[in-house]
């Protein structure tokens, strides 16, 4: 692969993050319904996303990719866990519950915040790594 092609395929981080950035400051506005409808939207996409990705890491070319399958699968599982946890949660009617409710959404938010901005990192080392590797490659065929 390219390294042009490498650069492309991380540019697409960052128009990804720009528009479901762009997505959040429209949802934050709604209410109710309209809001409710963006939520379900945005869990059908990261539950497509990860299926994709779960496609992907079981071909034979990504076989080496077994530690970011663990990390995915271990995620996976924290997101089952914790949108279980929040939506039993949302049955209550108290303000203390639905108080901490919200919070434990916000953490979880700032978790899955966390973990992208470090597989971001992962990539742009993935990426350097395979330029290196290709430069090495190149140089010594000749």
């Amino acid at each position: 692969m390219s390294q042009d092609n490498l650069k492309a395929r991380f540019d697409t981080i960052g128009e990804k993050a720009k528009s479901i950035s762009d997505q959040l400051e429209s949802s934050v506005k709604k209410k109710g319904d309209e809001l409710q409808a963006d939520v379900a939207e945005a869990h059908k996409k990261a539950e497509a996303t990860a299926a994709e990705l779960a496609k992907k890491a079981e071909s034979a070319e990504n076989a080496a990719n077994a530690a970011w399958e663990e990390a995915r699968v271990k995620w996976h599982a924290h997101v089952a866990k914790t949108k279980a946890n929040i939506e039993s949660k949302k049955e209550a009617h108290e303000a203390h519950e639905a108080e901490k409710n919200a919070e434990q959404a916000e953490t979880y938010s700032i978790d899955a915040i966390a973990f992208a901005l470090a597989a971001i990192d992962e990539a742009y080392s993935a990426v350097l790594d395979a330029v290196a590797a290709r430069a090495h490659a190149d140089a010594i065929a000749v």
